[in-house]
Parts: structure tokens; sequence; C-alpha cells
């Protein structure tokens, strides 16, 4: 919440109200402090029974995190990269350079770095990266073996008759194979993305403009004006209580910031009350990734993938009882933090 590279609702709003990344984050520091803090207590009194989470964690296989790290020295160089891409980003935001061509420039570096770090190991060194395939067929394990397995004859080598769109499948496979196991690292990395999520935010985009043009912005602007007569703090609590329920419905957060951005700017307020409005959205758009709905944010998606792949169901109802309470105490104590800061800083 604090920084704008932390949430892609941050870099809608500091775009659309021309608020610099400096100010965002003297906006939204407190804010994220003391909702941070609300949230972890209002976590430890639900969860304080030993049956959801033990006193003390025994898991083998985190005795020891070095040894079960598969490349201690491409993560952390990752993590460094990681790093410097958010400061780098900081700094130059204020030169008005996308800050999307920042990490896309060090998303490339990070990528050549990784395909040529693991083309290395397999040239110079054996290695046994646990790898993503489900098939039945051995894989090899070292450069040897990868050698003897892109050469290997195909069945219409050896004299078997086979179909040729099975033949054109083997050859497919075969080198899919092969180039996972020249490059684990990105065929490791690259099933984890949310690809499911693109069309989701395309959608998104294509029918808040539909709104726009059908000129339903402009309706719901006149409304917010009506409902905040032209007061800063009443605007505050109409714009954050209306984002934070929009985060369950209007498409993930994201999709909900983006609707109230336009709603905002067609309410023509004034700078003061556009201003507390925007960062009363940002404080909402941020805490509406915890919601009552898996609906409310592109992690909450990633957040039960990964809960899938572990096996584990997640019962919607449930997920809704126990982010009820979180939700109304860090909405309703961020908003009035924000009250508090137009207040003293306008």
């Amino acid at each position: 919440m604090v920084l704008f590279t932390g949430n892609p609702v941050n870099f809608v709003i500091c775009e659309t109200f021309k608020i610099s990344n400096s100010v965002f984050s003297v906006y939204t520091i407190s804010p994220f402090v003391i909702c941070s803090a609300i949230c972890l207590t209002a976590l430890m009194l639900q969860f304080k029974d030993a049956r959801f989470i033990p006193f003390q964690l025994t898991i083998p296989r985190w005795s020891n995190l070095q040894n079960n790290l598969q490349d201690a020295t491409t993560t952390l160089f990752g993590s460094f990269l990681l790093c410097s891409s958010f400061v780098v980003a900081l700094f130059l935001s204020v030169q008005h350079i996308g800050v999307w061509k920042i990490f896309l420039s060090f998303a490339c570096l990070k990528f050549i770095i990784d395909m040529l770090w693991d083309h290395r190991r397999v040239v110079t060194a054996p290695y046994d990266f646990p790898l993503l395939l489900t098939t039945s067929t051995s894989i090899p394990v070292n450069a040897a073996e990868v050698d003897q397995w892109e050469t290997r004859p195909t069945a219409s080598e050896e004299g078997d008759e086979v179909e040729t769109s099975d033949d054109q499948q083997r050859v497919i496979l075969n080198l899919y194979r092969s180039l996972a196991l020249r490059f684990p690292t990105f065929f490791a990395a690259v099933p984890q993305l949310p690809f499911g999520l693109i069309p989701l935010v395309f959608s998104q985009f294509i029918l808040i403009e539909a709104l726009a043009y059908h000129g339903w912005i402009e309706l719901f602007g006149r409304w917010l004006s009506t409902a905040s007569n032209g007061d800063m703090y009443r605007a505050i609590w109409v714009v954050g209580l209306t984002g934070a329920f929009l985060c369950n419905i209007a498409g993930t957060n994201i999709g909900a910031t983006i609707l109230m951005t336009k709603v905002i700017r067609q309410a023509n307020f004034n700078d003061n009350s556009e201003r507390a409005a925007a960062i009363a959205l940002a404080v909402v758009g941020n805490i509406g990734a915890i919601n009552l709905t898996l609906a409310s944010s592109r992690s909450a998606y990633l957040w039960r993938a990964g809960l899938q792949r572990e096996e584990v169901d997640v019962n919607p109802w449930l997920l809704a009882k126990w982010n009820s309470v979180i939700l109304l105490a860090m909405t309703c104590m961020g908003l009035a933090i924000v009250c508090v800061e137009m207040a003293v800083l306008k």
C-alpha cells in the first residue's frame, strides 16, 4: 500500500489524479501501518485456537532452508534484481518514465541470465531440477543423457509403423522435454504465471469504457457529487465504502478502482476533495484484496490456485465469515486515518 509499486491500483490512481509517488507514500504510510496492525490482531484473535495454527511448526523439509533451495546463487541474485527494480522505479518515476518499462527491462535481464545459467549448468555439470512435467517416460538428469535424448531415434527409424500425427506429437514432446531439461527455470516458472487473468483485465477495461460511452459514468459522478454534497470528509467515506463493496462485484479491486477513478473525475470535486477521495480509494483498493469473495482481487485467485495444488478446498461462506470482521475493522480505521491526514495536510 505504501509504495506505488505495491499494487496495480496504485498505478491507476497516481496516473489518473497526477499524484507524485512520494506524496502517495506520505498519505498511505499511516493507513498501511495501522491497518496492518489491526489485521494481524484480528487474525490472532480469530485463529488463536491451536487447531487452526499450532504453537510450534514441525515440518521436516523446512528444517534447513538452504538445503531446500534448488539454486541458492540464482535465488539471491533474483532477489537482488527484484529489490533493485523497486528502487530504480521509485527514483525514475519522478522523471515521468513509464514504470512498466523499468520492470520489463529487469524482467528481460533476469530471463537472459536464467537461460544462460541453466545452459551452463547442463553443459558443465549434472543437475537434478524437479521439473513440472507430467509424463511416464523417464527423464534424463545430466548433460550426457540430454544429448543422448536429443539424438534418440524415433519409432519410424526403428522400423515401427506409426501414424503421421503420432510421429509429429512424439517429435514435439521430445523437443519440449529437451528444452525443459536445458532451461528448467523458464519451464518451471511459465506455468505459474497468471495467464488466466489477462482476459479478465481486458474485460474490465471493455466494460468500463462501455459504461462511459453510454453515459453511466457521468450519471454515477452526479450521484457521487450529490451524496457527498461537496464535503471532503463525506466524500472520503462515500468513496471508501462504495469502493470496498465494489471490490466484490466489479471484477476484482482493479476493476473497482478503475471504475471509481472515472466516477470521481466526473464528480467535479475541488482539488482537496478530489485528492481525499483518491487517497481513500487507494486505501480501500489495497484493502479490497482481503475481501468477502474470491472475486475481490487477482491475488485471491492465485491464492486459491496455490491451495488447490496442495489439494486444500476453500469454503466461500467460511472465507466471507473470517474476512468480514477484518474487512470492517481495516476499512473503518483506514478511512478514519485518511480523514485525519486530510485535516492536517490539506
